[in-house]
């Protein structure tokens, strides 16, 4: 039900950043990664873009700047990375680092993709410099005990004797 009057109010109120994360939130956990894409992006141009609200204590106001940035940061990222849009995954989680410290739920998924996505792209470049920073952030993610830790020590692993190869 939340969903429904999310979408019905964002009509009225395009860059609400409540709406815009429920609705980047939901579309992703929907697997509806072109719909969670969009939503985020808006929520990232809106945060970036949106003044502190009068009546709102300065350390409120980046408290829920930063938990917006990071998540739409972090789902942005991990929409690219399913649509295998390596460049892109990238530049949005490494933007959702800073945000996730503490965080190890999205910070583990996101150190994750981003051993996938510069793997991808340092393989593509035939950058033995990417590869390596690609395992660097495997085994950071690897670090973090959860679903993700024995399939990034194993990409770290892989992305290691792969950048031996390269230059």
């Amino acid at each position: 039900k939340i969903q429904a009057v999310a979408e019905k109010a964002i009509k009225s109120l395009p860059d609400n950043e409540d709406l815009l994360m429920v609705l980047a939130d939901s579309a992703y956990n929907r697997k509806q990664y072109d719909s969670a894409n969009l939503y985020a992006e808006r929520l990232i141009v809106s945060m970036v873009k949106h003044p502190k609200p009068e009546g709102q204590s300065a350390a409120d106001w980046e408290r829920k700047k930063s938990l917006a940035l990071g998540r739409g940061y972090w789902i942005a990222g991990l929409t690219h990375s399913e649509k295998t849009q390596f460049y892109d995954a990238d530049k949005d989680l490494r933007a959702a680092l800073p945000y996730l410290k503490g965080n190890e739920a999205m910070l583990a998924p996101a150190l994750f993709y981003l051993g996938v996505a510069n793997y991808q792209l340092g393989s593509a470049a035939r950058s033995r410099a990417r590869v390596l920073e690609a395992a660097t952030f495997s085994e950071q993610a690897a670090a973090i005990k959860g679903p993700l830790s024995q399939d990034a020590w194993r990409n770290a692993q892989v992305m290691k004797a792969e950048a031996l190869k390269l230059r």
